[in-house]
């Protein structure tokens, strides 16, 4: 299912838009992906159910070698 998951453009669009020291909120996440907001947190989900993401104080980052 990963490899599905990477295959998606929405994915590589969002790991794009997330630093891995400084968090993110989902809108702003959303904005630099150019993707809704419900569409964001659906893909953020998928993500940190992968271990690709983390929400540590409540912004987004993209755990390192995720990409």
């Amino acid at each position: 299912r990963t490899a599905e998951v990477r295959g998606d453009p929405r994915v590589v669009r969002v790991l794009d838009a997330l630093a891995v020291r400084r968090g993110r909120e989902t809108a702003d996440v959303a904005a630099r992906a150019g993707l809704g907001v419900a569409e964001t947190s659906s893909v953020l989900g998928t993500l940190e159910l992968e271990g690709a993401v983390a929400r540590p104080d409540g912004g987004w980052v993209r755990r390192p070698g995720s990409r």
